[in-house]
């Protein structure tokens, strides 16, 4: 009876202290892990919000990054975090497929995670160094077919891995993938010539495209991109309908109090939707589209992509 009585009594002070919980929150300062390193275009807009989440809440909003493993470091650091809102987490396609392709990550992208926001999602770029013996991507893919693997495709993360191994699946071709932990070191290798071609964020290297630093051979969108008229698709070139975009977005250990919840919600909502973001984004990656989902959407968006990836991996024989 008393143990009864105990639970009910415990029970109803944790409903009657949880508006507390969030008026309060936060007290301290919150950290933002992101697994890409400086000069994507995913860094420059994770370091935005938390800019602007600072503003709103009223302590700093810091961003870590930890690449490597795949983007396992970051999401590890953020499951070894209490679940109490300080620790947000970067939430990718490879947040949702990393338990289905590395053995080492030990998480449920559903159970232990909380989708927050849908920022934005975009297409992907191959490129090549400016002396590159490859001037077109049917020169890429003819030569991938003759003899497979002869060409080296540089990469970061699993999720470019998987948009490759779809790639190579939809045009029955065979790259030899070459992993990188972050954009500037795969694009001096692709400029350099070490690397024959990169599988590249567009915002990042769009700029770069512009000076000629690098040339643009074709692009993972289903149509060609405004900002890249002349660059055809890869699935012009491969005969076949690919097309592969990436999503980021924003994520907290399940276990983390509803009324924490609902006030991050709230401030990366508004400030998704606001003006100001609004045209920050498309200056830093105007070939991204800002989708701006939270609440519900955010966490239906991220459950759909974690099935259907799971349905998807199995097929392509990922090793």
């Amino acid at each position: 009876m008393f143990l009864k009585y105990f639970s009910s009594v415990l029970f109803f002070a944790v409903i009657l202290i949880q508006p507390a919980w969030a008026q309060d929150y936060p007290a301290r300062p919150l950290r933002m892990v992101v697994p890409i390193g400086p000069g994507s275009s995913g860094d420059a807009i994770f370091r935005a919000l938390a800019e602007r989440m600072s503003a709103a809440l009223g302590q700093p909003v810091i961003v870590e990054s930890k690449p490597g493993a795949d983007a396992l470091v970051a999401t590890q650091s953020v499951l070894n975090a209490p679940a109490d809102g300080y620790t947000l987490g970067f939430s990718s396609l490879t947040t949702v497929n990393a338990p289905a392709t590395n053995k080492a990550a030990k998480y449920d992208p559903l159970k232990d995670f909380r989708s927050i926001a849908i920022i934005s999602q975009g297409p992907l770029l191959l490129a090549v160094g400016p002396k590159s013996r490859f001037n077109t991507i049917s020169e890429v893919v003819q030569a991938s077919r003759e003899k497979p693997e002869s060409v080296t495709l540089g990469l970061y993360s699993s999720t470019y891995r998987l948009g490759a191994l779809m790639m190579g699946q939809s045009g029955g071709i065979k790259f030899r993938l070459i992993p990188y932990k972050a954009f500037p070191q795969l694009i001096n290798d692709v400029i350099g010539e070490t690397t024959d071609v990169g599988l590249v964020d567009v915002g990042a290297a769009l700029p770069m495209v512009r000076d000629g630093k690098i040339r643009a051979l074709a692009t993972t969108t289903a149509k060609p991109l405004p900002a890249l008229p002349n660059v055809p698709t890869v699935g012009e070139s491969i005969n076949s309908d690919y097309h592969f975009t990436i999503w980021v977005g924003v994520v907290v250990r399940s276990q983390t109090p509803e009324p924490i919840v609902d006030k991050l919600e709230k401030v990366i909502r508004t400030i998704l939707v606001s003006e100001d973001f609004r045209s920050f984004a498309a200056k830093n990656n105007p070939t991204s589209q800002l989708i701006a989902l939270t609440g519900e959407k955010a966490v239906k968006f991220y459950e759909s992509e974690a099935q259907r990836y799971k349905e998807i991996l199995p097929l392509l024989e990922y090793k």
